[in-house]
């Protein structure tokens, strides 16, 4: 599975969540993972702890058609395009096992070792 999604990324130049509600916004952290800067409604969880605007994408007002247009346009003819996709890649990296672990571990003090 996660070899066909590869190529599916592969090439992309933004994404769009335009859901109105999520548990938890995996597809937003597939796309950043291959470095595509997101555009996303900011819903409750996920969207807005995952995407800082004008870095990696935008959040938009939920519901907000117009709005999330102007932000997939406003990413597909940013000169720093390159950047976005960067700064997607690094958000990710926030999310990977081992600091979620590390995140855990602060959390949870000396008793949990690994």
């Amino acid at each position: 599975m996660k070899k066909r999604l590869n190529g599916t990324y592969d090439g992309g130049k933004v994404a769009v969540l335009a859901s109105t509600s999520e548990g938890f916004g995996q597809t937003i952290l597939e796309g950043e993972t291959h470095g595509i800067p997101q555009v996303a409604y900011d819903i409750n969880y996920g969207p807005n702890e995952m995407i800082d605007p004008g870095k990696n994408g935008y959040l938009v007002r939920s519901g907000d058609i117009s709005g999330l247009a102007d932000k997939i346009v406003a990413v597909l003819t940013d000169p720093n395009i390159d950047q976005m996709a960067e700064a997607a890649v690094n958000k990710a990296k926030t999310f990977s096992t081992e600091s979620i672990w590390q995140k855990w571990q602060a959390v949870l003090g000396e008793g949990v070792k690994s």
